[in-house]
Parts: C-alpha cells; structure tokens; sequence
C-alpha cells in the first residue's frame, strides 16, 4: 500500500551511525530502531523522554501531499500501514515533560503550502503538544551530511552545554566554509530550531 507506493526501503547507514553517538552522549537512552521500532513502542515511550531524536526517512504522500509520514516497523500482527506515524498521532500527545525533540530527516519542518492553502510541518506538532524546542529541517539533506551536523550539535549540547539556538548556530557556522570559500547554504542552512512560544 502506502509504504510501497513510497518506497521506504532504502537504509540510512548514516542515521546508525548518528544514533550511536547521541545514545553515547545520554544517561539512559532508549533506542528504538530497527524491527524494536514500531508505533505501539514509540507512542508508549516518547512522553516520558526529555529528548525525543529521530532519525529516519520522513516522507509525503503525494496522493496526500500535506500529510507528512514517519515510517516505522510493522508489528507481526498490525497491518502495514499501521505503522505509519502522522501529525495527528504527535498533536494527541502530551510533550510537556520534553525539553528537545530532533527530527532528523528530509524536510521535517516544511509546511505545506499550495496556492491559498497551508499546513503545518511536523516539528510544528510537537511544539502543540508542548515539546520546549525543535530541531528540524527544510529541505532534502543527504544521510551522511545529517549524521555529520547533527551529531556536531548534540555533542554541544550534551557535552558542551551549549543552548539549543547557539550549538545550531554555531553548527551551521562551522559549514558555512569550504575549501573553496564560503558553501551554498543548501549545504548548511536546512537545519534550524523552532521554540515554544514563551510569555505574551
């Protein structure tokens, strides 16, 4: 169905190599990947987590093109496309207790914008849920780019103790020079951070 009109098959060596150092830089990370990442599991763990890290493929269906998806593993028993995890799963939890989610993957924070008619991203979900802070991106990003910035960042603020907004910043700073000068910003610019709303 879904997932194969998709195609979801693709690995991203990158994000294993990406999740093996945020797990290192966390107390008790609980990581769900591979078959262990269903959505029963997900939606059963992620309330309690004061980081949330994805790293996967998200996708829009362009039979549906403002529904982005989150692929996760099937369960034996489950149909496949029950494991599709959309907006509406995000917005009917509670992310008060979640200081940070990342969402590592292509256009995480896109809108979907057609004429007169607009929607929001996925990271827009998790701050309605009330998430403190999301890190997302823009636009398609390579799997081994993604794996390279974001464990840079995560590294300034776990290690470090960097803000969120500064180790971004300072992220996207450090790739803005290449051996030939200063890089496209598609090379750079597609990650960034969006906060809740504080005060008036």
């Amino acid at each position: 169905g879904t997932r194969r009109r998709l195609s979801v098959a693709q690995s991203l060596p990158g994000a294993a190599r990406e999740l093996a150092i945020v797990a290192s830089q966390l107390e008790r990370p609980l990581e769900l990947k591979g078959p262990d990442a269903t959505k029963e599991r997900v939606l059963a763990a992620w309330e309690d987590a004061s980081l949330v890290y994805v790293a996967a493929h998200f996708l829009s269906n362009p039979e549906v093109p403002y529904l982005t998806l989150l692929p996760l593993s099937a369960a034996a028993d489950s149909p496949p496309d029950a494991s599709l995890l959309v907006i509406g799963d995000v917005r009917k939890a509670d992310f008060a207790a979640c200081e940070l989610v990342v969402l590592s993957g292509c256009a995480t924070g896109a809108p979907y914008a057609e004429g007169r008619v607009t929607g929001p991203g996925f990271g827009d979900a998790f701050l309605d849920a009330g998430a403190g802070a999301v890190v997302q991106t823009f636009w398609a990003v390579p799997d081994d780019a993604a794996a390279a910035t974001m464990s840079e960042f995560i590294r300034l603020c776990r290690k470090d103790d960097v803000p969120v907004p500064r180790a971004i910043s300072q992220v996207r700073r450090g790739e803005m020079r290449g051996p030939d000068g200063i890089r496209h910003p598609y090379h750079w610019a597609a990650f960034c951070v969006k906060l809740a709303h504080l005060g008036p």
